[in-house]
């Protein structure tokens, strides 16, 4: 993978997931949303961070933009966040859910 290649993963699973929240941020169904959005801000923190090492190549010039998109990401899932009702049943069986699977 070039550096090229890389930065261009990392730019569309970016778009990828902020056209997700977005689309939680009008969505009356978020609570099944939002456990989905947090999987999949933990990929992109791997994916722009410590992780793949061994198939991608090192973009430091890049990281800079990279946090930038990492932060966003997290702004975008507190708004959704705070529009939550965490003592909501619906809300707890999601979260549960996600637990479930992968915790």
């Amino acid at each position: 993978m070039t550096p090229e290649e890389y930065t261009e993963l990392v730019t569309k699973i970016y778009k990828l997931i902020t056209s997700e929240a977005d689309k939680a941020l009008t969505d009356k169904n978020s609570y099944m949303l939002y456990p989905r959005l947090v999987t999949m801000y933990e990929f992109f923190r791997l994916l722009r961070g410590e992780s793949f090492t061994d198939i991608r190549p090192p973009t430091p010039e890049k990281q800079s933009e990279f946090y930038k998109m990492e932060d966003d990401i997290s702004k975008r899932l507190q708004k959704i966040k705070d529009n939550l009702d965490f003592n909501d049943e619906k809300v707890k069986f999601y979260i549960e859910e996600a637990k479930k699977r992968y915790l």
